[in-house]
């Protein structure tokens, strides 16, 4: 199973992450550098990285660290970490 797989399964299982608006679900090294799995409250996962923009008018990811996201929206910045740490 890939980590994009593994990452989507536990997304999906019941009262495993925080419902509604957005969550991190993992990071990871790619071929485009430092990545993070999103789940958005729609419940679909997405894979960024800095400069990515979630939807129209959404966030825009700022920077992907080891097990956080920084987001940044209607001026104001957010920190993503994972679920327990």
């Amino acid at each position: 199973m890939t980590q994009t797989q593994i990452a989507q399964h536990q997304a999906t299982l019941a009262g495993q992450l925080p419902s509604g608006g957005i969550t991190l679900v993992g990071t990871i090294t790619g071929p485009r550098g430092p990545e993070a799995f999103l789940r958005t409250s729609n419940g679909r996962i997405r894979k960024v990285s800095a400069g990515d923009k979630l939807g129209f008018g959404g966030p825009q990811v700022l920077a992907v660290g080891n097990g956080q996201v920084r987001l940044y929206a209607s001026g104001k910045e957010q920190i993503l970490t994972m679920p327990g740490h």
